[in-house]
């Protein structure tokens, strides 16, 4: 006997059958209960949650038994219903279907196929409510991971006012700025901390007015110092949140308390440089994960503004905003894979095959973004990424299957032309972002529409001091092409020919591709379309 829960209601005027229906599900291991008449009906259904019905479309006191049955699917569209009759038709097992039924039987059917049909009917419902399950929670997971590319978006812009700012109040009035684009904030101030009397200062201000920064300036703020090393950042944050909002009370600045109130400690390297202190006039409006963008800001912002006083241009591109700007440029794409999967679900949800595809798409994107934001963790400890073996081919149907939607929604017709490669030895992880970017920037040359060409095929460099084999990919699109004047320029970092465009996708190609000691062609004529050839080496122990 199997061990369902499921709990089925059963409305047949004919005692008879109606019991011969329930003994026979009883046995199956459901809950079952059997009523007799369209009243009785009502009163079990207001009262209990089922998920399945059995109607008797011979129901007395229900004038039209399938308007009862429209009833129930609109108070309980999750419970299915199955109608019964016995004066069984094309036309009625139609209507009923177009009311909310989910199947018809004939009442002369065996109680063996009876059993088979609602078995199938309950396992289906299962499916469908655990797949609306996985739905939502990739919708969730879907908000989450935009707040996090809208974060990383304003850490780089805050990165770069800060680093372009001749003086740090300039950079704390960029850096304010860039604030209320995330946060409501109706006023922020830095303070510093002095090492020696263990107090802290005004900085700046912003968003206070000219008297309340003047009492500021003269006062000095002395409460408890943590000790850093013995507790978790959250709880600092709490510690001199509650500290400051003491001591302003203490001192008579009752402006200064609104309804949302944070205190942030700017650290670096394990010291306490000051305070970023943030608020606003609406409530609750810190969320844990702006806590913890506030606390990476507070760290990082006085270390960056330091360190962009003494690097050049040239090495600006080692700071954080940029490397965060690299990896949101990378979060788009999944992203962006995630929302065409959901926009198809929503016209073929009921489609398994389709839904399974769709979901399967989401699901490798997802585990991709995770990847990424594992490496944002990471970025500031660089190590050469893992290689291994990979069939070449392999990982382009992979990135294939994650563009496919893109392709055709664009009308670009695909041509593939694949030779016999040997296996190479790759981080297959950053190849495919690297092959996505090349085809995403194909697609959008061709805005009419066009043809992707990708081909694959064995070469060696005819260079003495390098006689390696190297495997050479090939993607050729119809698309804009471009200019003589600008092929220099087009793996710089920041370097972009679109209006919405971060300049940073075929520089994340070309930073790839040379780490895995490999480079890269360009061939375009504008007008006629662009061709970049990958060279990736063939490892002789993998030959």
């Amino acid at each position: 006997m199997s061990l369902k829960k499921d709990n089925i209601l059963i409305i047949e005027p004919s005692e008879t059958l109606g019991e011969n229906i329930k003994e026979c599900l009883f046995k199956e291991g459901y809950i079952v209960s059997v009523v007799s008449t369209g009243k009785e009906a009502k009163e079990k259904i207001r009262y209990t949650s089922f998920s399945l019905i059995l109607l008797s479309h011979e129901l007395p006191n229900i004038r039209d038994p399938l308007d009862f049955l429209a009833q129930i699917k609109k108070l309980y569209p999750e419970t299915l219903v199955i109608v019964m009759s016995d004066q069984a038709s094309k036309e009625m097992a139609i209507e009923a279907s177009r009311k909310g039924a989910y199947d018809f039987l004939d009442k002369s059917c065996s109680l063996e196929e009876l059993k088979i049909v609602v078995k199938k009917s309950l396992d289906r419902r299962r499916l469908g409510i655990k797949n609306k399950q996985l739905f939502s929670e990739i919708q969730e997971k879907n908000k989450e991971l935009e707040w996090r590319v809208k974060e990383l978006s304003a850490l780089f812009e805050i990165s770069k006012t800060i680093a372009s700012q001749p003086t740090l109040d300039e950079a704390m009035k960029g850096l304010f700025q860039s604030l209320q684009q995330l946060i409501p904030l109706d006023y922020f101030l830095c303070m510093s901390f002095d090492q020696d009397e263990k107090e802290f200062h005004l900085r700046f201000a912003k968003g206070i007015g000219e008297d309340m920064i003047k009492d500021l300036s003269f006062t000095s703020v002395k409460i408890k110092i943590a000790p850093l090393d013995q507790m978790k950042k959250e709880d600092l944050i709490l510690h001199y949140t509650d500290q400051i909002e003491s001591f302003l009370q203490s001192k008579g600045f009752y402006d200064l308390l609104l309804e949302s109130f944070l205190a942030v400690p700017i650290i670096i390297k394990d010291d306490l440089y000051g305070l970023f202190i943030v608020a606003s006039n609406k409530k609750n409006i810190f969320t844990n994960e702006q806590r913890q963008l506030l606390a990476i800001i507070a760290s990082q912002a006085l270390s960056l503004y330091e360190k962009s006083l003494r690097l050049t241009k040239s090495t600006q591109l080692i700071t954080m905003g940029e490397m965060i700007s690299e990896i949101a440029h990378d979060l788009r794409h999944p992203i962006t894979t995630i929302k065409g999967a959901f926009q198809n679900l929503e016209n073929k949800w009921y489609d398994d095959e389709f839904r399974k595809k769709s979901l399967d798409v989401v699901n490798n994107s997802i585990f991709r973004l995770n990847e990424l934001v594992k490496e944002l963790l990471t970025f500031s400890n660089p190590k050469r990424f893992p290689l291994k073996t990979v069939d070449i081919n392999q990982t382009i149907q992979k990135v294939l299957a994650l563009t496919q939607n893109e392709l055709l929604r664009h009308r670009i017709n695909l041509i593939q032309e694949i030779g016999q490669l040997p296996p190479i030895q790759v981080n297959e992880e950053r190849i495919k972002e690297a092959f996505l970017n090349l085809i995403v920037n194909a697609i959008d040359s061709m805005d009419k529409g066009g043809e992707l060409k990708i081909s694959t095929r064995m070469i060696k460099k005819n260079d003495r001091e390098d006689p390696r084999d190297f495997v050479q990919i090939n993607f050729t699109d119809t698309g804009s092409g471009i200019s003589q004047n600008i092929r220099k320029k087009i793996f710089d970092h920041f370097f972009s020919t679109k209006e919405s465009g971060t300049g940073l996708g075929l520089a994340v190609v070309n930073r790839v591709i040379k780490t895995h000691e490999g480079f890269i062609d360009l061939e375009s004529e504008q007008g006629k379309g662009s061709t970049f050839s990958i060279h990736l080496p063939v490892d002789k122990e993998c030959r």
